[in-house]
């Protein structure tokens, strides 16, 4: 498999049915300011259903590293991810909703799939939960299963332990009063995943 299809079959096996049923959240020991202020931001982040963003994500295993920048937009439950450079020459985009998920790279054809972790654990041996990577790139969990985290002093992520994933959150953007994640790592096993956000928009829409 090539790196640009291993690295979008990961963004989508993330992104995919990102509306699964809840359950409840472990949290790390806050203090009563810390924890309002972490549920005030989840509840904002919650409602931001559009949004786009852009910035560089890096793959590094023990056979490879590689790095792309990448534009992802999002509307309601439909995705458009465009990538670019070392990882995505020619052009890689994909896009899906909850039900499907499409991938064109120029020069190389289309790759469609309904079950994208299930073609990533063939590929790669990797299992991840779907339901996943919208979340976190909001700096929140994903609610459908349990997870573990720690807070600062603002009610933000600075780690999450979930779906066998380890993610730090390593620094942030500030939009008027809240935060969004500018640049975490993603681990597991020997697998780390950096998303470099340079730019967040709150305000994105069908139009």
């Amino acid at each position: 498999m090539t790196q640009r299809l291993t690295l979008l079959i990961i963004l989508g096996g993330l992104i995919l049915c990102a509306g699964c049923s809840t359950s409840a959240i472990k949290s790390s020991t806050t203090t009563e300011q810390t924890d309002q202020l972490w549920q005030q931001h989840q509840a904002w982040m919650l409602k931001m259903e559009n949004w786009q963003l852009s910035g560089k994500i890096g793959l590094r295993t023990p056979e490879q590293a590689s790095s792309a920048s990448f534009h992802w937009r999002q509307l309601g439950a439909e995705f458009d991810i465009n990538l670019s450079g070392p990882l995505g020459q020619g052009g890689a985009h994909l896009t899906g909703n909850a039900n499907q998920m499409l991938i064109k790279i120029a020069g190389q054809g289309e790759f469609e799939s309904a079950n994208p972790e299930q073609i990533l654990q063939e590929q790669t041996g990797w299992k991840i939960s779907v339901a996943t990577l919208l979340h976190w790139v909001r700096g929140i969990p994903s609610p459908d299963m349990k997870a573990e985290y720690q807070l600062d002093e603002q009610g933000r992520l600075i780690s999450l332990k979930q779906s066998n994933w380890q993610l730090d959150y390593l620094s942030y953007h500030q939009l008027s009063s809240n935060w969004l994640p500018k640049k975490i790592k993603l681990h597991h096993n020997q697998t780390t995943l950096t998303l470099i956000i340079k730019q967040w928009d709150t305000t994105a829409s069908a139009s």
